[in-house]
């Protein structure tokens, strides 16, 4: 069996496990976490059962019905007025419930249904004042457990997190725990705000958790870890196929990452062997800075980066792009700045290129500009102020503006001398 029908094998078989389970009786707060974390339940073959019924059913239905509808309201760009009410009046309702009922009891307990109502005041308290009071009665009754880690552990901390920011998603997970992992993996993917700072799984860890995906019995007859489940392998599997094929933003990336790629450049002042010349990697001129990106990018992209590519002819014209990224329809245009003057030239010529290149979008359709400052007096104040008026004049073509500052170990440009026998 490849890699491929292990993984589409898996996939039909945690899709087919919720289709069986939702055909019978499921929790609502089951259903709203399932349609929260896959969007869109028809595309895994998965199909919901209808939707949340009359305010007054919902209001009076307990905290099950509650917490789907916070799912629905957290998913939502913008929630209905009624939904909104309706929310809010059922938690009202359910904030009566004597301490110690049974009820209270049974939702302290449930980390999908804290989730799900976490959600829902989440998204609608920045509008709505009176959620404060709402806020202060949670977190009076959803405490971070205090027992064994379970699966849904982390969907605790999250929803905790997302009504009083603590970060307490900085904890550490047990990797010893699978389940946990696979969880966090999910909540990250579906509420990536929440986890910004804090720490991605290890690239060894995600390969562990897919393969358990991929080989360990499934959760046969618990409908909210077959659907957690299969909502990681997807994420997993999305960012495998990524980090194979970089998508125009990883280009955007690397080319960034180049200026501190720079920090090891070679120009040695004398040589350090006997009877040789000293080493200098001198960039003088825009040919060199190209050289210099392709030996970044062809490692990545191989023979799907060209170098002076020709592109369609403009009446008598015939534009060349400096690099292109076939797959990406990507275009690399490399700008060399000796002197200042340069600079206002150079927003001229990009107008020109933009004119030129994209007369045929079938081919390349995005443009990325390399600016190479070999300026002696820098002024880096000048970098943002023209990167944004060029992303002002045309930002359906320009995916990004990148700087590359000259190594601080190459010399002035009035300072390099090339005569060899003069310098040693």
């Amino acid at each position: 069996m490849t890699p491929d029908d292990l993984i589409r094998c898996c996939h039909s078989s945690l899709s087919e496990s919720i289709r069986n389970a939702l055909s019978v009786e499921v929790m609502p707060h089951s259903e709203g976490w399932i349609r929260r974390i896959l969007l869109s339940l028809s595309e895994a073959g998965v199909e919901a059962s209808a939707s949340p019924g009359h305010a007054h059913d919902i209001v009076y239905a307990g905290y099950p019905e509650l917490s789907r509808l916070g799912f629905d309201i957290g998913a939502s760009e913008a929630p209905s007025v009624d939904a909104v009410a309706t929310f809010l009046q059922g938690i009202r309702r359910f904030m009566n419930n004597r301490e110690g009922s049974s009820s209270l009891v049974s939702y302290a307990h449930d980390d999908i249904a804290i989730l799900g109502i976490a959600d829902g005041i989440a998204r609608i308290k920045p509008n709505h004042p009176e959620c404060q009071e709402c806020i202060e009665w949670f977190l009076s009754v959803v405490t971070p457990s205090r027992t064994k880690s379970t699966w849904s552990s982390r969907m605790r901390l999250l929803a905790l997190d997302l009504l009083e920011s603590r970060g307490r998603l900085r904890t550490s997970i047990d990797t010893r725990e699978v389940d946990e992992l696979i969880t966090d993996i999910v909540l990250r993917n579906t509420w990536s705000s929440q986890y910004i700072g804090v720490p991605g799984l290890a690239a060894e860890t995600q390969q562990h958790v897919l393969k358990h995906l991929l080989i360990e019995a499934k959760p046969e007859g618990d409908i909210d870890r077959s659907a957690t489940w299969l909502k990681a392998l997807e994420v997993l599997v999305d960012a495998a196929c990524n980090s194979v094929v970089p998508r125009v933003s990883d280009t955007v990336n690397i080319l960034r990452s180049v200026q501190h790629g720079l920090k090891r450049w070679i120009f040695d002042g004398r040589a350090l062997r006997r009877n040789l010349t000293p080493v200098r990697w001198v960039i003088d001129n825009e040919y060199h800075v190209q050289s210099l990106l392709w030996a970044v990018l062809y490692p990545i992209y191989g023979g799907e980066l060209v170098d002076e590519t020709y592109l369609a002819n403009w009446g008598l014209t015939q534009p060349r792009a400096d690099l292109g990224i076939l797959k990406l329809k990507l275009i690399i245009e490399v700008k060399f700045v000796r002197e200042h003057s340069d600079w206002s030239n150079l927003e001229g010529e990009i107008g020109v290129d933009l004119g030129l290149y994209f007369k045929d979008t079938g081919r390349f359709d995005r443009m990325i500009i390399v600016v190479y400052d070999d300026t002696n007096d820098y002024r880096p104040e000048r970098c943002d102020g023209f990167r944004n008026a060029l992303m002002r004049r045309d930002k359906d073509k320009i995916e990004d503006v990148i700087f590359i500052r000259r190594p601080g170990m190459l010399p002035d440009r009035n300072q390099r001398n090339f005569n060899v026998d003069a310098q040693t």
